[in-house]
């Protein structure tokens, strides 16, 4: 067994329970950097959080607009009837209601008929169309000469 001073004694008992007891200080900074990570992303959520609620309530309000609008527009459209119409056409635009002899009714009972032209037929016509165009187009070279 070796024999110690004092001394010696001390300061290898301090060594011993320095390095027992102590912490690195690359282990406070890791500890606090992981800290510091930590409130940063517990902080992202919370605005995350804070972000999606605002967005929800723009949302609702969003909604509730467009059927106040809705609902304002079917009113106007219920405001203006017939009666105001008629009143408008009066009073501003000069219009005049028709007499009941000015009206003329027709009868649809009877059924209708409908005759089909054959090809040659509408190219005949478009024929004619054209040369009666040539002539008049002649006619106005002749006139301006």
């Amino acid at each position: 067994m070796r024999e110690y001073s004092r001394n010696e004694y001390r300061s290898e008992e301090t060594r011993a329970g320095n390095s027992r007891a102590g912490i690195s200080k690359f282990t406070v900074c890791a500890y606090l950097v992981c800290f510091a990570l930590l409130l940063m992303m517990i902080f992202s959520y919370v605005q995350l959080n804070e972000i999606s609620d605002q967005s929800v309530k723009l949302e609702r309000e969003l909604n509730e607009l467009r059927e106040q609008n809705q609902m304002l527009g079917i009113r106007i459209d219920q405001r203006i009837g017939n009666d105001q119409i008629k009143q408008q056409a009066t009073e501003r635009l000069g219009m005049v209601t028709l007499s009941k002899d000015q009206v003329t009714y027709v009868n649809t009972k009877n059924t209708d008929t409908v005759e089909i032209i054959s090809q040659s037929q509408i190219l005949r016509d478009h024929s004619k169309i054209f040369a009666g165009l040539a002539r008049g187009f002649r006619w106005l070279v002749e006139y301006m000469n």
